[in-house]
């Protein structure tokens, strides 16, 4: 309203110093409006003042408002968890400053806070303002659970390949098991239930020892223990006298040629050693193929690969007949001929050298090499090769064939020796001795020796 002794010629309002605008009347300014005005949140600042007709202006009216504006809020969370106070679908106040806080379920952890803000804290505080929305987000922290089931720790196993099997269980849904045995390789398991239950393909054992390991992954990545169980292979004569498999058995030969070697074989690979120590013919080392053609009779294939000395006459296609569990008659394709008597092999050879020394001692010469195997892949040979003073050094390899044969691969890495490489088969007689034969190659890949003799094992 405004009034004046003469007559009131108009009114301007201004709202948050925005600039002044002219009134309307419908009554020559007896009372005035200032129309669509749009409130901020909060404190709202209007003044006013009114002119007569002769120009003089009135005092300047100011007036505080105070507008609370509302728009509702979403709250959503993703993943087990929970939000405190929690205002989804509630109208809250525009410009206020409010805060909530999440909290993740059992086996799940906060991530963060997405939408209209992202942040790690737990703690959400924000201004409230229209179309604003917040996702909680929680992710899986919980490790699934597994175990092997088949077999059980110390189990004596009569079987040349077993099928592992084994329950898992996780507090969102397991999505595989990985096995393996005897670090032969991961493999996945299966199941028909969602992994409460799995059981993994049969898988040949070495004799002895074995080492089954199975694993559990779920969906956010999160991967359980990894299960280990130790159980022993234990080789039991066939119902037949042609065994089955020679996976485990130690064969010594007795042939018409005079030469008498012993094998010994796992899986699908055999150590051969000389009868007498002195016939470098007869060491070696590869694969083989064997086949049982009969209740008596089985034809064994050798072919050996490493090291690099001749083939002995055991390379070639073997023709076995049993006579008992223990004993057979051979011919091979050269025409050769003899007895072989068969035994279980003792395990003797190491998982590992790692942090193990090999001292050599060589026969005839009586000269002593002492190698320690610093790691799972360094080596330190004293004295050096040539006879130089100190040591050599370079990496290593070492490889099972048998439960009493490995290959030794030595890489010299030193300047004056960079490029050579000893082959060097193992062949243990007891858990600390053995005997050794070893070709020596130099960095053109001329065989520059070959030496054997006896070494132990510390």
């Amino acid at each position: 309203a405004a009034k004046d002794n003469s007559r009131v010629d108009s009114v301007f309002f201004d709202l948050n110093g925005t600039g002044w605008n002219l009134a309307t009347t419908t009554n020559n300014w007896t009372n005035w409006t200032a129309p669509n005005l749009t409130l901020t949140p909060g404190t709202n600042v209007f003044r006013a003042y009114a002119l007569d007709s002769t120009g003089n202006t009135s005092l300047t009216s100011t007036g505080k408002y105070v507008s609370d504006l509302y728009s509702p809020l979403v709250v959503q969370t993703n993943g087990s968890g929970t939000v405190t106070p929690n205002y989804n679908g509630k109208w809250l106040r525009i410009g206020g400053t409010y805060k909530m806080a999440a909290k993740a379920g059992a086996g799940f952890g906060f991530r963060n806070w997405s939408g209209s803000m992202v942040t790690t804290n737990p703690i959400l505080t924000f201004v409230m303002a229209p179309d604003l929305a917040f996702t909680a987000n929680f992710g899986d922290v919980m490790r699934p659970v597994n175990i092997i089931s088949y077999p059980a720790v110390n189990q004596r196993v009569t079987n040349a390949a077993i099928a592992l099997a084994g329950k898992a269980k996780d507090n969102v849904g397991v999505t595989g098991v990985w096995y393996q045995i005897d670090g032969a390789g991961w493999n996945l398991a299966s199941t028909t239930n969602g992994w409460t239950n799995w059981t993994a393909a049969d898988s040949a054992l070495l004799s002895g020892a074995n080492l089954a390991q199975a694993f559990a992954t779920d969906a956010a990545g999160n991967v359980s223990l990894t299960n280990s169980v130790k159980f022993v292979y234990a080789v039991v004569p066939s119902v037949d006298w042609a065994p089955e498999s020679l996976n485990g058995l130690a064969a010594r030969v007795t042939s018409a040629s005079g030469s008498s070697p012993s094998v010994s074989f796992d899986i699908s690979t055999f150590s051969q050693t000389s009868g007498s120590g002195t016939n470098l013919d007869d060491y070696g080392l590869g694969e083989y193929v064997y086949l049982r053609t009969g209740t008596n009779t089985g034809l064994l294939t050798l072919t050996n690969t490493v090291p690099q000395l001749q083939t002995n006459d055991f390379s070639a296609s073997v023709q076995l007949i049993f006579t008992n569990h223990y004993a057979a008659t051979f011919t091979n394709e050269n025409g050769d001929n003899g007895g072989v008597s068969l035994s279980v092999a003792p395990n003797f050879l190491p998982a590992s050298l790692a942090n193990r020394t090999v001292v050599a001692t060589g026969n005839g010469s009586g000269n002593t090499t002492t190698l320690k195997f610093l790691d799972g892949v360094r080596f330190s040979k004293t004295p050096a090769n040539n006879g130089a003073a100190g040591s050599s050094s370079g990496t290593y390899t070492f490889t099972r064939f048998s439960p009493v044969g490995g290959l030794l691969v030595v890489n010299f890495t030193d300047p004056a020796d960079a490029g050579s490489v000893a082959y060097v088969q193992l062949t243990f007689t007891s858990a600390t001795i053995g005997s050794y034969v070893v070709s020596f190659y130099d960095n053109l890949g001329n065989r520059s020796d070959a030496s054997h003799g006896a070494f132990t094992f510390h």
